[in-house]
């Protein structure tokens, strides 16, 4: 014969438990999304020895921001060699810190790409 306090307090610890489930899963939803704003595209990093200019290398922060359309004078030049097929060159600056026309590092990136015969005869002239 079924015991009906029996019923009772299975239906109670199932509840108790569905409830304990719906908090866990709550809290890891919370946490994720925490930790995704912490590394949205939007978050800064600070990379050091990152950027040539006037003869001195620069940190700089690298941050998913964004100009649409920024007013020409309001950023300065950034010459970004990832793919030209030249290793270890880092990015060129036509400003920095301390010079009148710089823009506090709002760059405007430019890709530098390079035919073979580009790349040929860089390396002819340093050999």
């Amino acid at each position: 014969m079924l015991d009906p306090n029996h019923v009772k307090k299975s239906n109670s610890k199932t509840m108790h438990n569905t409830k304990l489930i719906t908090v866990l899963l709550t809290l890891s939803l919370v946490v994720a999304a925490a930790t995704a704003q912490a590394k949205s595209p939007n978050s800064a990093t600070r990379v050091e020895n990152l950027i040539w200019a006037n003869g001195k290398i620069y940190d700089t922060i690298v941050s998913g921001s964004t100009f649409n359309s920024p007013p020409d004078h309001s950023v300065d030049l950034f010459f970004d060699f990832g793919m030209s097929g030249l290793m270890d060159q880092r990015p060129v600056s036509d400003a920095a810190p301390g010079d009148k026309e710089y823009n506090g590092g709002r760059w405007w990136v430019q890709k530098v790409f390079f035919t073979a015969q580009g790349i040929a005869a860089l390396v002819s002239c340093n050999t």
